[in-house]
C-alpha cells in the first residue's frame, strides 16, 4: 500500500496545486512500475495520518519526495529523503530520472508499506 500526504506550497495557489495534482499522478505510476499495483492501492491522506502511521509502529515507512532544498529546511525524524524532481519547485524542476530505481533498492519488498510526501 502506498500513501502520500500533498501540501501546495502556497496555498491557493493554482500552479501550486497544479503541482501537487502532477506530484499525485506521477505517485500512481511510481506505484504501478514499483510495486506492480493498481490506482486501487494508493490513497492520499492528511498530515496526522501520515504521522500516526509512520510513528504508530505498524511497519510504515515515510519517504520524503520533495527537492534536496525542501528537505534541508527541514523533514521528519527518521525519514528516507528520495527525491522525485530535481530543482526550485516551479516549472524548471525536472523529473529525477533514478527515482523508481531508488524506491525499488530502498524497499525490495513488494509488500513494503509507504507513506510518501
Amino acid at each position: 500500500m502506498l500513501k502520500a500526504t500533498l501540501r501546495p506550497a502556497v496555498t491557493g495557489s493554482r500552479v501550486a496545486v497544479k503541482q501537487a495534482r502532477a506530484v499525485t499522478a506521477q505517485f500512481s505510476r511510481v506505484q504501478a512500475r514499483v510495486f506492480n499495483m493498481s490506482s486501487s492501492g494508493f490513497e492520499e491522506v492528511d498530515v496526522k495520518t501520515a504521522h500516526d502511521l509512520t510513528v504508530g509502529g505498524g511497519g510504515w515507512s515515510y519517504v520524503d519526495v520533495r527537492t534536496e532544498g525542501e528537505y534541508a529546511d527541514g523533514h521528519a525524524p527518521g525519514s528516507l529523503h528520495i527525491p522525485l524532481h530535481f530543482g526550485a519547485p516551479g516549472p524548471d524542476m525536472t523529473e529525477n530520472p533514478g527515482f523508481v530505481d531508488a524506491i525499488k533498492k530502498a524497499f525490495p519488498d513488494k509488500s513494503a508499506q509507504l507513506v510518501m510526501g
